[in-house]
């Protein structure tokens, strides 16, 4: 082999390798971005139940607020209350939590069911609502 062919090679190898490298860095990054909020742990040698759910984590109705909900409620967008707005909650949960989380699940005037989130578990929704609760009263 001649030392030009040997270089053209080890060339090509390094700009395959890399961009190989590269794709599976982006892939990487989207899996973090995209990954569920909650995991299951199970004790190691545990028989599985699959009818085990995702526990989802403490501050999942904060991390789903902060990343989806906040368009609407921090602005107040085609009515939707405002996250700390004692009275618009207030006036609200009149009617009950529980209509508040149906309202939230299964959409309400501008309100789309789930606020949109094709994704997200009824628990997880049910989860924000009763953080944005929280923090207006």
């Amino acid at each position: 082999m001649s030392k030009k062919y040997k270089l053209v090679i080890s060339a090509l190898f390094v700009v395959f390798y890399s961009l190989n490298y590269s794709a599976l860095s982006r892939e990487e990054k989207i899996l973090e971005r995209i990954k569920p909020l909650g995991t299951v742990n199970m004790a190691a040698g545990a028989a599985m139940d699959t009818d085990v759910k995702p526990v989802l984590a403490a501050d999942a109705g904060m991390k789903r607020y902060k990343s989806t909900c906040y368009i609407c409620h921090d602005t107040g967008a085609s009515g939707a209350p405002k996250l700390g707005d004692k009275g618009a909650w207030g006036s609200r949960l009149k009617a009950g939590k529980d209509t508040v989380h149906s309202h939230a699940l299964k959409g309400f005037n501008a309100m789309p069911a789930k606020g949109g989130c094709l994704t997200c578990s009824d628990e997880e929704i049910v989860k924000t609502v009763d953080y944005m609760i929280e923090k207006s009263q």
